[in-house]
């Protein structure tokens, strides 16, 4: 084969299924065959080399005529009638297109009739579902320029010109970048979101499909609104964190509840992370409910949770655990570092509140304990609270620590075992 004839090779694809030749001018000399084409009619490549094209083809005259003169005004003639012969006798009508490689080498393609018709009627059956579907129907050449728009897109981004725009004209930047990535990546078939451009400017979530198809080297995409979707995820998404947040919370105060506290003191644990627990009940709560009621007693539990929120550190969890009784969960501290935390907890929750036209004042104690190596939550929190009801028989309004089952006042000293 001669330089000529390799380089025509080089840029034919024997895996093409259309029938495709490279044809000697003007002796019509049959120089090379794509072999996958080619078995359509029975035949193998060497049975067709260094024949004349006639013995198995009969091709329209202006075919002819370019072949044996090679005089075009574009080198090329597309889509004349040319019959095909089988090897078991029979023959099929294709659409042939020339084109002019050199001065004495043509390449002649042969498409079925049959095939470029239902190829037409495919087109045709497409472009008019196209037309009916609300979804934005959109095809672009493989670098992204639009070549086609059903009415759904006008209707979704205005109508304007999109034939020959970049289709990242019509999206949020980002979005279609983040798409624009996977296509780098090699993905020729992609679901994603993306944000479109509507008529009025603003952005609106699209669902998006498109597919990459290599033989007509153009993108499919379809796209739809899916506004209200999204709208109801977010909704779903709310309500969800509206429960999880009602479960883990005190519906009373906003603390944390019972079930948030001790997730979070095992969480700790598990890390291997220093904490100390404070818990304090209220000094002579029942009183106020008692005789201001209720309504009352629950206003001063509510002031209560701020003042304790205020008053310790802003990184520590504090929470209600019920009734008259919260907690304080300290990360990475001691219990020296515990002491003035709750000397400040204990000035301030036994400050006067001003509540339902009435001066209420009531005092708190107070129990802490840290974490010892081993400990359980269980562990901790029971020092905690028999240090809180040591504080509150030792005369209220005070606070002692307990660790590994020695208690501590408020100046750090040891307190023997129920004191």
């Amino acid at each position: 084969m001669d330089k000529d004839s390799s380089s025509a090779r080089n840029w034919l694809i024997d895996e093409l299924a259309d029938l495709v030749l490279v044809v000697e001018r003007p002796s019509l000399v049959i120089n090379d065959v794509g072999s996958i084409g080619l078995r359509r009619y029975g035949f193998e490549p060497g049975q067709w080399i260094g024949c004349e094209l006639g013995q198995f083809l009969e091709v329209d005259p202006a075919v002819v005529q370019v072949l044996a003169s090679g005089v075009s005004d574009d080198e090329s003639i597309d889509r004349r009638e040319a019959t095909v012969l089988s090897a078991d006798g029979t023959s099929e009508v294709c659409l042939a297109t020339v084109r002019m490689i050199s001065e004495d080498r043509a390449i002649l393609s042969a498409q079925p009739l049959s095939d470029f018709r239902r190829s037409r009627s495919r087109v045709s059956d497409l472009m008019h579902l196209a037309s009916l579907t609300r979804d934005i129907f959109v095809v672009t050449d493989e670098i992204g320029t639009i070549t086609y728009v059903n009415e759904a897109a006008r209707l979704f981004h205005g109508d304007q010109k999109f034939i020959g725009r970049p289709v990242a004209d019509f999206a949020e930047p980002s979005s279609w970048a983040a798409l624009m990535e996977r296509v780098a990546a090699g993905e020729t078939s992609l679901e994603t979101r993306i944000l479109g451009l509507a008529e009025d400017g603003s952005l609106t979530p699209l669902s998006m499909r498109t597919e990459y198809d290599p033989n007509s080297q153009r993108w499919y995409t379809v796209e739809r609104d899916i506004s209200d979707l999204v709208a109801r995820e977010d909704e779903a998404k709310r309500l969800v964190g509206d429960l999880r947040q009602q479960a883990m919370s005190d519906s009373l105060t906003g603390l944390a509840n019972r079930a948030a506290f001790r997730s979070a003191v095992e969480q700790a644990i598990l890390d291997g992370a220093a904490l100390g627990i404070l818990m304090l009940d209220m000094d002579d709560f029942k009183s106020v409910n008692d005789t201001l009621g209720h309504a009352v007693g629950d206003q001063l539990l509510i002031e209560v949770a701020s003042r304790i929120r205020q008053t310790v550190p802003a990184g520590d969890l504090v929470a209600r655990l019920g009734g008259d009784e919260f907690v304080v969960l300290g990360f990475g501290v001691t219990a020296d570092e515990l002491m003035p935390i709750a000397e400040r907890i204990l000035k301030r929750v036994s400050e006067p509140f001003p509540i339902a036209g009435c001066t209420i004042q009531r005092g708190c104690s107070i129990g802490g304990a840290t974490w010892e190596p081993g400990d359980s939550y269980s562990d901790i929190m029971l020092r905690a609270d028999r240090a809180a009801y040591r504080a509150k028989h030792a005369g209220r309004s005070r606070f002692s620590f307990d660790n590994a089952g020695r208690g501590r006042d408020r100046h750090g000293r040891s307190l023997p075992m129920g004191e």
